[in-house]
């Protein structure tokens, strides 16, 4: 019985695993038709959000000109989650640094491409760059 404890440590710490979701929402412009996203783990909830500290889709957002940054979005209720699969919490959790300065809001830096792009950054089964056939895959 000496070993009890270190058995249920043992078990404990297998059956616990990172948890890392991609939540999202309507947003309140386009009638919409898109969805503002953002990243939530075990340690934080946070996203894209301009400078005024509002959420990107709860207002207009002049493309171009609006500056972005990564804040906190405890405050916010998804419509859903979906749990990512095969990621590394401590590698998302490094990239929602609150008040990392993102650029300016456009078509290629918006709550959805900087999710994404967490998201491929921090996958733990990256393919291979090279496939069976020695090509190089960007993937």
């Amino acid at each position: 019985m000496k070993y009890w404890p270190v058995l249920l440590m043992v078990i404990y710490t297998c059956n616990t695993h990172a948890v890392v979701f991609d939540c999202s929402r309507k947003a309140q412009i386009m009638g919409g038709a898109v969805n503002h996203h953002w990243l939530k783990t075990d340690t934080k909830n946070a996203g894209m959000g301009s400078g005024n500290d509002g959420l990107i889709g709860d207002h207009f957002e002049a493309p171009y000109a609006t500056h972005v940054f990564v804040i906190d979005h405890s405050n916010q209720t998804a419509e859903k989650c979906k749990e990512i699969k095969d990621i590394d919490e401590d590698c998302v959790n490094e990239q929602l640094d609150i008040g990392k300065p993102l650029g300016r809001f456009n078509l290629i830096n918006n709550c959805q491409t900087f999710v994404s792009g967490i998201l491929k950054e921090c996958k733990t089964n990256k393919p291979d760059k090279y496939n069976s056939y020695g090509d190089y895959n960007a993937n």
